[in-house]
């Protein structure tokens, strides 16, 4: 009788133990994800960069990595950016004598960032988000009456700024602007997206 309740007693211990290990999360499912995430929007130039280029679009794709109990995350973005043409003028060598010029730009940046997150307010989850970043950009400069000049660089650049996640419309979206730094050149671009 002691031997037939202890082995009753056994099997119902891995019965529990089975069931219990099924019902447990997995650290390598539930302890981390990765999101992807698309966007577009508005950039516009500041400082030396205004003077040779007009507001434009960009386009992003983005992916994030989220280990769970953490406020950071980590972001690999891919983006291009087209600057509008803008016309300018300089002094020439004789007095009073200006010359016409007319300037557009475009951009490719992979960035990699840290994402912070904020307290929620209401529906909305708010962050902050820095990194450094690798920029080719791609200047054209048309000298009136002259042939348009091209010039290529790549160079190491930094970005700040913050956004927000929100829903709308049922999916996830989020909002952000962001100040990019690179060498003389500075812009913000203002994205709005969605996340997958």
């Amino acid at each position: 009788m002691i031997r037939h309740c202890m082995g009753l007693t056994a099997v119902a211990l891995l019965v529990a133990s089975a069931t219990l290990d099924a019902q447990r999360p997995r650290a390598h499912t539930s302890s981390s994800s990765i999101t992807w995430s698309a966007g577009a929007g508005m950039s516009v130039p500041t400082g030396d960069l205004s003077n040779g280029a007009a507001s434009g679009f960009h386009v992003q794709g983005t992916s994030a990595y989220h280990r769970l109990g953490l406020p950071v995350d980590l972001r690999a973005e891919l983006a291009y950016h087209r600057f509008g043409e803008k016309d300018y003028t300089v002094a020439g060598a004789r007095p009073g004598q200006t010359i016409a010029y007319a300037g557009k730009s475009s951009m490719i940046a992979g960035i990699v960032d840290a994402s912070y997150a904020l307290n929620t307010i209401g529906q909305v989850r708010p962050y902050l988000l820095g990194g450094p970043g690798v920029y080719n950009t791609r200047a054209e400069l048309t000298r009136v009456g002259s042939p348009t000049t091209t010039s290529s660089e790549t160079k190491v650049g930094l970005n700040v700024g913050g956004g927000m996640n929100f829903s709308f419309l049922g999916r996830r979206t989020y909002l952000e602007a962001r100040y990019n730094h690179v060498d003389q050149a500075a812009w913000i671009p203002i994205t709005f997206g969605i996340r997958f």
